[in-house]
């Protein structure tokens, strides 16, 4: 089973994965459809007319196959967690269809005193 991580944005925990999840696996992932159902206001950009473009572009992604590679790896504590540096250039380059990113760097980030 996949264990959720608490809500607390402070825990230094990984999500711990199956044994069985250790590897590199070639991912196959389609879009099937895609809603905003509240309007593009949610999506995340700095303007109404960057939301509705990139809500455009999801919607022309419909139906298209990405390939790209998952790495999980054995994790110190015990089970297996994901190789986040990796696994995020992979998912980047693989819905961009081209090489996107040059680098990944883990950068832990200060959380009111905590650090992430």
């Amino acid at each position: 089973s996949i264990e959720q991580l608490p809500a607390d944005l402070s825990s230094q925990e990984d999500i711990k994965y199956p044994p069985w999840m250790e590897g590199t696996w070639f991912v196959k992932a389609e879009l099937v459809n895609f809603t905003t159902p509240l309007g593009t206001r949610f999506l995340g950009g700095s303007s109404d007319a960057i939301n509705e473009k990139s809500a455009e572009e999801a919607k022309s992604q419909i139906g298209k196959q990405v390939k790209y590679l998952l790495r999980y790896e054995s994790n110190p504590k015990g089970g297996v967690r994901e190789d986040r540096v990796f696994n995020s250039a992979q998912r980047l380059n693989g819905y961009a269809g081209r090489q996107v990113v040059k680098r990944v760097e883990y950068v832990p980030l200060d959380r009111g005193g905590k650090t992430l």
